[in-house]
């Protein structure tokens, strides 16, 4: 073997090293904007008030005092502006199809690299990275456990987990089924505080991953979530045999919900620094797989992430520079991704 030749783990970890462009520099940019034209509106104040004050003409101190107003007002419609919440832009329903997440995500994100390497997207994809057009924010794919994703690091990351409204340490379900056995009883209950509050669907709790044993976490946060349900929009009575169709909720408002709760998974990342966030498809198995609208909720889902990642990179405070989106058993969005970077435009 070449002492130059890399493991797929290893040059994916090279090429999430290359990541090292500041993500903030439109930030730094725009507040620096903001703050000159603050510090203009000041001067021309300050210019007024002198004159005022040496006994200038109003007809000379007047129009400073009124540019000096503009530019601090502007300065400030501007912040407010930024710092406004982006409004979620909901489909119709009839672009809730697999071809239009294909054409979102080829119209957001350029395709990285392939693992194995390859030129295009096998069946046989063990990672597929994908990148911003408008960030530099990497997309990862993968399939497998949790805790064996190579782009895991010890800092500034974190795992979402769904929990539920009772959040109990032996009661967790998805994928905290395979990382429970890491996470100690201590750390959970510290965390999401199983005795003090109600957790209805869609809320979140978030904290260091710290063991007392001393054993290492893979990631240094953790993000509990009781993902969003589609039974709390159901309008009908249905008996409990009954399966749920399209017909029983709103799809613009379960899209919302699902949108809001990774904004929400967002902010504790900002909340936290964290650059790197490993995360599942929520709201998957509100309608089974086994039904014809399956594959329409499979969609619904999957631009509720885009969506949410759209938001977020608008927002000047943003940490995250790569998120991962991973499923044990199944590769997330295998045809998805390669209709949208196999197929020639």
């Amino acid at each position: 073997m070449s002492l130059l030749s890399f493991s797929p783990h290893t040059n994916i970890l090279l090429n999430t090293a290359k990541i090292g462009v500041d993500l903030c520099c439109f930030k730094t940019k725009t507040s620096r904007v903001v703050w000159e034209i603050a510090i203009l509106g000041v001067s021309f104040l300050l210019g007024g008030a002198l004159a005022v004050a040496s006994g200038q003409s109003f007809a000379f101190s007047f129009p400073l005092l009124i540019a000096g107003a503009v530019f601090l007002v502007l300065s400030a419609i501007i912040l407010i502006a930024l710092k406004w919440p982006r409004s979620i832009s909901s489909p119709e329903f009839l672009e809730l199809t697999l071809p239009g997440v294909s054409s979102r995500l080829r119209s957001a994100f350029a395709l990285d690299q392939v693992f194995p390497l390859s030129n295009k997207i096998n069946n046989d994809a063990a990672y597929v990275l994908i990148r911003s057009k408008k960030t530099d924010l990497q997309l990862c794919f993968y399939k497998g456990h949790p805790l064996n994703d190579p782009l895991l690091k010890k800092k500034e990351s974190a795992i979402l987990l769904c929990t539920n409204s009772d959040r109990k340490y032996n009661d967790v379900i998805h994928r905290s089924l395979a990382v429970i056995g890491r996470i100690e009883k201590d750390c959970w209950n510290a965390i999401v505080k199983p005795d003090s509050m109600k957790f209805p669907p869609g809320s979140i709790a978030h904290g260091p991953w710290v063991n007392k044993s001393k054993e290492t976490a893979p990631v240094s946060h953790l993000i509990f979530i009781n993902p969003p349900t589609i039974e709390t929009l159901i309008h009908t009575r249905k008996p409990h045999y009954k399966t749920v169709t399209f017909q029983d909720f709103n799809h613009k408002k379960a899209f919302k919900n699902i949108v809001n709760a990774y904004l929400k998974c967002f902010r504790a990342c900002r909340e936290n620094h964290i650059t790197s966030l490993q995360l599942e498809f929520l709201g998957l198995n509100d309608i089974g797989s086994h039904q014809e609208e399956y594959e329409i909720w499979y969609s619904l889902c999957s631009l509720a992430l885009l969506e949410a990642i759209h938001i977020e990179e608008q927002n000047e405070d943003k940490t995250l520079k790569q998120i991962t989106v991973n499923h044990q058993k199944e590769f997330p969005l295998l045809s998805v991704l390669q209709k949208a970077y196999n197929e020639k435009m």
